[in-house]
Formats: C-alpha cells, sequence, structure tokens
C-alpha cells in the first residue's frame, strides 16, 4: 500500500459552488429533455498532495467533540488530484470524492503513472462559477463530466482509434455506443438503454471526439482495453493492477471506514499517447464525519516506518479483499459501504498475531 502524505496547505485547497450534477435522461420516452436536479449549495475542494507511506489507525470508539454541522477535514494523502463536491438523490444528501490519474503509453499495453505536472488538470474556480453543466471540451475534460456526481457505470471516449472490447479477470465488460444529442453530449439510446440514462461529454482533454461508449458495468483495475486505431493497428492497454484509489473515513463517532471509488470516467488519447482515468466515491453527508482521506494502493507500495514486509502485504491483501467485497451503488449514489457501523476486515488494523492473541485473552476470560 503506497500512500503518500503531504499536510494540505491552504493555496492548494480552493472551495466554490457546485451544481449536484446529476444529469438524467428518459431516454425510454424518445429522450424527453433531461430531468435535472434542484441546486444545491455545496463546495469543491481541489486538493494535490504526495508524501510518505502512513499506516492505518485501528477504529476506536468516542465521544464526539465538535458540533455536528462542521465540515469534514478534507486530507489527500496521494500523489492525484481531487476534488471534492456534494449531491443530492432519492437515497439523500451525500459528498462525492473525485480523483483523476493521468498515464503515459510507454509502449504497446504499458501505461506509466504521470506526476501532476504533466497530468491532465482538474478545473479552477474560474471554470467552476455558478451552475454551469457546460459540454465545451476544455484542457481538463469537460464540466459536465468532472460535475456529475454520481455515474453508475464507465463512460470511454477515443481519440485516434475506436474501442473495441474491454475485459477484466471475469471476462468481457458489455460496452454500448453512445449517441449525439444536440447540446453536445452523449447518452445511449439503445433498444435496452436504462429508465434512467445519464449522458457524458464527448472530450478526451480539450478534443472533442465523435465516438463514445458506456459498461455495463464499472471498468476495475487491471482491466484490458482493445482499442483499434484509425490506422488499423489494434492496441491493447492494460490498465495497471493494483492500482486501487479509496477513502477513508473517519467518523466522529469514532468509526473509521475505508470506501472504494469507481472508475467513471476513461479517455484514450493515441495521439498523444496518453490515457486519463476519473474515479469517484460516494458517501453520505447525513452520517457526521470528521476528516475525508483520499488513499492510494500501488503495485510498487512499501511498507510504513516500522512496519515489516509481511504485515505490510497482509494488510494491503485485507484491504484489497475488504474493497472488492462492497457492492456497487446502483439504485441510488451512496456506496452501500460507507456506514460507521460496519465491520471492516479486521487484518486491516490488526496483524493476524495480534487478533490471535486478543482471542486468546478473550478466551481466558470467558473460561470457568
Amino acid at each position: 500500500m503506497s500512500e503518500r502524505r503531504n499536510p494540505i496547505t491552504s493555496h492548494s485547497v480552493r472551495r466554490f459552488p457546485s451544481l449536484t450534477g446529476l444529469l438524467l435522461a428518459k431516454t425510454r420516452q424518445a429522450l424527453q429533455p433531461c430531468r435535472r436536479r434542484p441546486p444545491t449549495t455545496s463546495s469543491c475542494t481541489v486538493a494535490l498532495a504526495a508524501g510518505v507511506a502512513l499506516a492505518l489507525a485501528a477504529c476506536a470508539p468516542a465521544t464526539p467533540s465538535q458540533s455536528q454541522s462542521l465540515e469534514p477535514e478534507v486530507a489527500n494523502l496521494t500523489p492525484l488530484a481531487s476534488q471534492l463536491y456534494t449531491g443530492h438523490d432519492q437515497g439523500g444528501a451525500y459528498y462525492s470524492l473525485h480523483v483523476k490519474a493521468t498515464f503515459a503509453i510507454d509502449a504497446p499495453g504499458k501505461l506509466r503513472l504521470l506526476d501532476l505536472r504533466s497530468s491532465e488538470p482538474v478545473p479552477g474556480a474560474a471554470d467552476m462559477q455558478g451552475e454551469t453543466m457546460s459540454t465545451a471540451c476544455e484542457p481538463f475534460g469537460a464540466v459536465v463530466n468532472q460535475r456529475t456526481t454520481w455515474f453508475p457505470y464507465t463512460g470511454v471516449f477515443v481519440r485516434g482509434g475506436t474501442l473495441a472490447a474491454v475485459s477484466s479477470r471475469g471476462g468481457n465488460i458489455g460496452i454500448k455506443s453512445l449517441s449525439a444529442r444536440n447540446d453536445g453530449a452523449m447518452i445511449y439510446t439503445g433498444h435496452d438503454a436504462d429508465e434512467t440514462e445519464f449522458f457524458y461529454a464527448p472530450c478526451v482533454g480539450a478534443q472533442r471526439v465523435t465516438r463514445g461508449w458506456r459498461t455495463q458495468r464499472y471498468i476495475p483495475d487491471g482491466a484490458l482495453l482493445r482499442v483499434r486505431a484509425d490506422a488499423g493497428t489494434r492496441v491493447d492497454l492494460q490498465l495497471p493492477q493494483r492500482f486501487v484509489p479509496y477513502v477513508l473515513l473517519r467518523y466522529r463517532s469514532g468509526a473509521v471506514i475505508p470506501v472504494p471509488t469507481r472508475m467513471v470516467l476513461a479517455t484514450v488519447d493515441l495521439s498523444n499517447r496518453r490515457v486519463v482515468l476519473q474515479y469517484e466515491s460516494t458517501f453520505a453527508a447525513a452520517v457526521p464525519i470528521r476528516k475525508i482521506e483520499m488513499r492510494l494502493i500501488t503495485p510498487g507500495g512499501l511498507p510504513s516506518s516500522g512496519e515489516t514486509a509481511a504485515r505490510y502485504q497482509e494488510r494491503t491483501q485485507a484491504m484489497l479483499q475488504d474493497l472488492a467485497a462492497c457492492p456497487p451503488p446502483h439504485a441510488h449514489a451512496i456506496e452501500a459501504c460507507a456506514t460507521p457501523t460496519r465491520m471492516p476486515n479486521p487484518l486491516i488494523y490488526y496483524s493476524s498475531a495480534e487478533l490471535a492473541s486478543q482471542r486468546q485473552t478473550a478466551a481466558a476470560k470467558t473460561s470457568p
């Protein structure tokens, strides 16, 4: 687990109003005009950070010491850019943490994570003023793609080629071709369209493309994107395995709960040999949260200070299994695992030896 830490300074945090961003369309009714949720007042935090590994702290119940109306602290402990939004749907008000990772295509199928200076930027305060949901393509993509606070699947756009297939360890992931709307967005309109379809702006960075796809479920880490270049060659892009951004929620109750992020947008620029992946994590705003931590598991992660390699591997595997077991949101945006009452895998917080010792102590106390 590679979790880099650098305290967020005031100049790296920008707050500005945001729209809920959940744009919907009833495609089974001849694409009636998009229904938009009522605007809500919210904040968006842009946090850029990098640093050293940090071990997880164990969950310990505590009595809330601050007002529940206080906004949670946000800490980005990764080398990625992130933004925090708020949204609202039938499940209630929620936070939506967005993360963007940019990769260079070094060789056929091989991706290399770029640093922030070389990465696709995130929108600034000037780009997000008011309630705009613009579909115009900018260096950061499109406002609508950044500001939509929940997608139930992954949108894919390719510049210089066509998406042919997406596969993962569990087999092929179905893809559906999107159709253009008259407002500059694209949406799926096939006979098997969901009652509520979400739309995307067809942007690969600042470049508008004419073809797009959405998947039937979220694309996981390690998936293979098979692309057919306009020149006719086949390019297989292998997404990094064990590259897993996630959120650690520190609730005011004392619970410490890991929550998955979901890949909601993938853009491939064959001309500039670049891939950008956008992730979202959604969790209820009604339950008081003290701190929201953005974290990252990477293939080259190292143990924390004072931690053995064996314990690091045990902890990382426990975290990956815990996150993978969380069912994706479907009917509404909020992650089912984002609750302070659930019990994460205990190996995240305690070694197997510590758990064995705790069981022995408990057994000794109950024995006659």
